[in-house]
């Protein structure tokens, strides 16, 4: 059959076109082919579609999904299971547009679901649209999720909302390169939107997404409101993941997790970048990261977490004993957290992490256990960067609460592996027990905390296991070049309070301060001796070079200068002892200097 379309350069009636009934006629056959079939769908109703919200829309929708370009008008249309195979354009009017789910065997809502073996679609865009899961249903006998995305070359997604799913909200899985503007998903009973694998065949990747609401998801199975990775899966985490905007509140899980199952051998996600998160209110954490690499954040702002604020942990956190991925070459420029049930920013299995500034007030919320900043003991497999090389320019950590409940400002929990952490300024007041606050118990060397300048009420070295008969430990903090530490005294044993390293054959001058905790009676201020000596790792021993014997009447300090000079193989460290009264107990703390010359 010829082409009879008017073309543009046509006139609609004269040359060529004998009346005007012919000229009509042809006009009416303009959105059809050739053969008289329709080249697209502008309207399901043209289908059969009803659209009332009451209906069933199923058989209709499924004739207009056939068609490659879908235009859906205003109208709440009723179906299930309504498939893609065929669509490479889909768009509504907006809110008014609605695809509902009336089946409680659905799989999806709207979707396409190519696997075991993916082979991939070319493409689909999806925008001004509503999909409706109606979870209020009751039980769903199949999976019952929103929108379901599986084996794309290439997705666009723009002003779309998904909400009430028995199942997930939007799952993406093996979809080479995901374009989304706004994307809006909320009261759906597991995730929200999870990047997933396609049952261990590949995950999304090259993640594009301006602005990404998740809220409400995951309140009936603790599922999270965002999540990339997080389902035990072959394949590492998704890649190169950039958003604008994340606002992410009130789910059953965390609000926005990167990765968790992360082994030695699959990383979580990487190369990611985040312009700002905002996540408030979630039943677990605001923002998790889990063995991710190469992040990058501008901002973090959270609040009223049921855990921690902020969590920056090695790969699947109930797994510490096998070698698991750190979350490493992390960069954050603000975080803002405050009244969280837990930590504000909690830390485990963090390598070459940066944070520009941390403000954390008034956590831990409903107890008093948890901190604003905290450095958490767990160590993965043996993995000697664990905590280390972290580098926080300042922090703010305080309670202003009536009846505070912050624990710590900042918390350094004790570690075996861990070090090389430095904090620019750090501002702390206000907390419970102390405002910076440190537990080393192991006896072999680890770095000391390192803060430049500080403005704070209390100090606490802990001398938690560092008592009589217990090995030598190390300073704990570094402020403004005095290295802190502290020790308790139960006897005549020595005990040390500091360790420090020293240059290698360097002269040093150690300029120590010591001071007696004030205890309740008199007969508790016992006489010490304070030592400082210069010890070799692969030596036996310590070389005495000061000391000075007092007896406390009242609390009292101590001090003095001596000049050492380190040699020989291993390495050289100073230490701070002190040897305490049989059978009294006495908490110490001390402050050391060394100054090279």
């Amino acid at each position: 059959m010829a082409d009879q379309r008017i073309l543009y350069t046509e006139q609609m009636v004269g040359a060529g076109h004998p009346t005007k009934a012919d000229t009509l006629n042809r006009l009416a056959l303009v959105e059809h082919n050739v053969d008289g079939t329709h080249t697209y769908s502008s309207d399901p109703r043209a289908d059969g579609a009803v659209g009332n919200g009451t209906t069933s829309d199923k058989t209709a929708l499924d004739l207009t999904f056939a068609h490659p370009v879908i235009q859906f008008p205003e109208g709440t249309f009723m179906g299930y299971d309504i498939s893609l195979s065929g669509v490479n354009k889909l768009s509504g009017m907006g809110q008014g547009s609605v695809i509902k789910c009336n089946s409680l065997a659905a799989d999806f809502v709207v979707g396409f679901q190519d696997y075991p073996t993916p082979t991939g679609r070319t493409s689909l865009t999806l925008t001004d649209l509503v999909i409706d899961g109606n979870k209020a249903l009751g039980t769903f006998t199949g999976t019952g999720h929103g929108l379901d995305l599986r084996g794309y070359d290439e997705v666009y997604i723009d002003r779309l909302e998904v909400k009430n799913a028995w199942g997930h909200g939007v799952i993406f899985g093996n979809c080479a390169k995901v374009r989304v503007g706004t994307l809006v998903v909320h009261d759906c009973d597991k995730y929200g939107v999870v990047f997933d694998a396609n049952l261990g065949v590949g995950l999304a990747e090259e993640i594009t997404i301006d602005t990404l609401i998740s809220y409400s998801n995951g309140v009936a199975g603790g599922y999270s409101g965002i999540n990339f990775s997080d389902i035990t899966t072959t394949p590492a985490g998704s890649r190169k993941i950039s958003i604008g905007k994340v606002y992410t509140f009130s789910n059953g899980r965390t609000g926005i997790a990167f990765g968790r199952n992360a082994t030695a051998t699959t990383t979580g996600p990487s190369d990611i970048t985040v312009g700002e998160i905002h996540a408030y209110g979630n039943a677990n954490l605001g923002v998790e990261l889990f063995g991710c690499k190469n992040v990058a954040i501008g901002s973090i702002n959270t609040y009223s977490n049921t855990y921690a604020g902020v969590g920056i942990y090695h790969g699947d956190l109930n797994s510490p004993t096998y070698d698991y991925a750190l979350a490493e070459n992390i960069s954050i420029g603000q975080i803002i957290t405050h009244d969280n049930a837990l930590d504000g920013v909690d830390i485990m299995g963090a390598f070459k992490l940066e944070i520009g500034s941390i403000v954390a007030y008034n956590n831990s919320i409903g107890s008093t256990t948890y901190s604003g900043v905290r450095f958490r003991a767990n160590n993965p497999g043996g993995n000697a960067n664990h905590n280390k090389d972290i580098h926080i320019g300042s922090i703010l950590a305080y309670d202003d609460q009536g009846s505070p409940t912050q624990k710590y400002g900042v918390f350094r929990e004790d570690t075996v592996h861990g070090g090389h952490v430095s904090i620019g300024h750090l501002r702390a007041y206000g907390n419970i027990t102390a405002d910076i606050f440190s537990e080393i118990t192991e006896s072999h060397f680890v770095d000391s905390m390192v803060i430049n300048s500080w403005d704070v009420g209390t100090i606490k070295p802990s001398y938690a296991d560092n008592v009589s008969g217990g090995g030598i430990r190390t300073a704990p903090f570094k402020i403004g070049g005095l290295f802190y530490g502290a020790g308790q005294t139960t006897d005549a044993t020595i005990r040390s309070l500091v360790r420090i390293p020293i240059p290698e054959d360097k002269m040093c001058t150690v300029e120590a301060y010591i001071q007696c905790a004030t205890d309740s009676t008199l007969a508790n201020r016992a006489s010490y001796v304070l030592t400082a000596a210069v010890l070799n790792d692969t030596a036996v021993g310590c070389n005495v070079v000061g000391s000075i014997t007092t007896v406390h009447a009242v609390e009292s300090n101590a001090g003095f200068d001596a000049t050492i000079t380190s040699g020989g193989a291993g390495v050289d460290v100073v230490t701070v002892q002190v040897t305490g009264l049989a059978g009294t107990t006495i908490n110490w703390k001390a402050m050391v200097r060394v100054v090279e010359h």
